[in-house]
């Protein structure tokens, strides 16, 4: 599916698409009747000890909290990095592996937070285990990534700051549930990477379709003049060059005239 040219992926998934905005309709609808929907959907051990199963797949939906600033801006980042670094997983290693990873780290987040619920009680609610190991993963498999915002920064010491803080806050707050959470999601997608039994066959796409540098304030990879060129050829031949953004055209124009001086 393709949408917004001027932000973001250029290209998504229709089932990560699809997956997106189940996720921002059920954290919206809970977020509204929150005391309604929370106590049946977010995750908590006496639920389960009373046979709610089914909220070890439910409480991906469930907002952090009542609608309110702090919980829109969370499930607005959450899903923003569920759609760039998601589709990047699957042009990398497919729609299957996405979702393993996915439910996986759904699954395993959620017996680690019952766990955590033995020490504090507590309730689990969102989808950012699954989040956190698609981070790990993508980490992972893009070792010398950088992304540029206003510097440029390696991008595993961005996503690993991003973790650090958010573990940190957890244990200030002896919210042990999300903690212990959102830990087996890091280590669910370290392992997902890393087990030889997990391992997947690499998609048969150039190396070169995935450049090294990522500029993370428009969500776009950073290509070189060559690069570029190649690309918005592609473009111009599959779709037309009306599909060409002002930016695009903008630097075809700067690019052919720095080759022409060249000469």
């Amino acid at each position: 599916m393709r949408f917004f040219d001027r932000f973001g992926p250029e290209t998504t998934s229709r089932a990560l698409w699809l997956l997106i905005i189940s996720l921002g309709i059920g954290g919206l609808a809970t977020g509204l009747f929150y005391h309604i929907l929370a106590p049946i959907l977010a995750l908590t051990l006496p639920s389960i000890q009373q046979g709610w199963i089914w909220q070890l797949a439910t409480y991906p939906l469930v907002l952090h909290g009542p609608i309110g600033f702090s919980s829109l801006v969370g499930l607005t980042f959450d899903l923003l990095v569920l759609w760039i670094f998601g589709t990047t997983f699957i042009e990398q290693k497919g729609i299957k592996s996405f979702f393993t990873l996915f439910c996986g780290a759904t699954l395993f987040g959620a017996l680690s937070g019952l766990a955590g619920m033995i020490l504090a009680q507590g309730m689990l609610a969102g989808f950012t285990p699954a989040v956190f190991a698609l981070l790990t993963a993508w980490m992972l498999m893009n070792s010398g990534a950088q992304v540029w915002f206003f510097v440029l920064i390696p991008a595993k010491w961005a996503i690993g700051f991003l973790l650090a803080v958010n573990l940190l806050s957890h244990m200030s707050h002896s919210a042990w549930a999300a903690f212990m959470a959102d830990s087996s999601g890091v280590l669910f997608g370290y392992l997902f990477c890393k087990i030889p039994g997990w391992k997947w066959k690499r998609r048969s796409i150039p190396t070169k379709s995935y450049p090294k540098i990522y500029d993370i304030r428009t969500k776009e990879p950073i290509l070189s003049d060559d690069q570029f060129m190649d690309a918005m050829l592609a473009k111009i031949s599959q779709y037309g060059e009306q599909r060409l953004t002002d930016e695009e055209k903008q630097r075809m124009r700067k690019i052919s005239e720095n080759k022409r001086k060249g000469r």
